[in-house]
């Protein structure tokens, strides 16, 4: 990953480093480009300091360059596109976002051809238990996921930080930028309907007829939870491109801790036993 980065930034005056909330975009940036300015826009002060005049920011502050959760700032990407074009792409910038870039318009229209994507998704067993790695049990792994902050805490301590995640994630991240119709409550009961189906034949009307909502509603937040990094589909394969895209897809979420919880999978035993234990250890 570290060497991706440099060869992005090397082919690209921006580079985009993607992935879930604390998936590990910020300290894997820092530690790889000590020295270079910082800013996050989930900060006020930084927020303030780059919307109240975004051409000044670029100018004085933008070569070798940090900007965290920069989806926060919409107006950003076309001052960034003007700022490069205006420099002969010869300055170098990071973006972090817990937005997939690729799945929002404005900000693909913007920098088309002057920005590279790097995904970093929460660890892989192999990334953990690798050459170099630390030991770890495999089930626990399975059982907890791969986020790297409590990846080494207590089991219960773990599962406590999951909780605490998921209620996050849907206040901060879906209720505040989306404005779902659908309530905190409601939300929480949408996820743990989309983790019984994980690894399934997806069929939106089934999940809309349980909300009284239409299926349009549903892929819509399936599409948000996407662009989150929460889940991701997959396509049935078929020669026949124009098959791919009529046919059931799957969802996955993207890391077994959180589909663990939504399962009320708290225990190896409990995964042991479980009868979703096939469908997670698919995803």
């Amino acid at each position: 990953m570290s060497q991706k980065l440099r060869d992005y930034l090397r082919l690209f005056p921006i580079v985009s480093v993607m992935g879930s909330r604390q998936s590990g975009k910020t300290t894997f940036v820092k530690s790889e480009l000590a020295g270079w300015k910082y800013f996050d826009l989930e900060k006020q002060s930084d927020y303030n300091r780059i919307a109240s005049d975004i051409e000044y920011f670029l100018e004085n502050y933008g070569n070798n360059c940090i900007i965290d959760e920069a989806q926060v700032l919409p107006e950003l990407f076309p001052a960034l596109r003007s700022y490069v074009d205006r420099k002969n792409k010869k300055v170098k910038i990071v973006l972090l976002g817990s937005v997939n870039p690729l799945l929002v318009k404005n900000i693909s229209e913007s920098l088309a051809g002057r920005i590279g994507f790097v995904e970093l998704a929460p660890f892989t067993y192999n990334e953990i238990a690798g050459p170099r790695g630390v030991k770890i049990d495999i089930e626990k792994f399975w059982l907890c996921g791969g986020y790297p902050e409590p990846l080494s805490w207590r089991l219960q301590d773990h599962l406590v930080w999951t909780e605490n995640y998921i209620k996050t994630f849907i206040e901060k991240d879906v209720l505040k930028y989306y404005q779902p119709s659908l309530a905190n409550n409601q939300m929480h009961k949408l996820l743990v309907m989309l983790a019984n189906t994980h690894a399934k034949l997806w069929n939106a009307s089934e999940i809309a007829s349980s909300f009284g909502i239409s299926y349009h509603t549903v892929n819509t937040y399936i599409d948000i939870l996407e662009k989150h990094f929460l889940v991701r589909r997959l396509l049935p394969y078929y020669a026949n491109v124009g098959k791919r895209m009529v046919k059931h897809n799957k969802i996955y979420f993207r890391d077994t801790g959180i589909l663990h919880s939504f399962l009320g999978i708290n225990s190896i035993e409990s995964l042991r036993t479980s009868p979703y234990r096939g469908f997670s250890f698919e995803g």
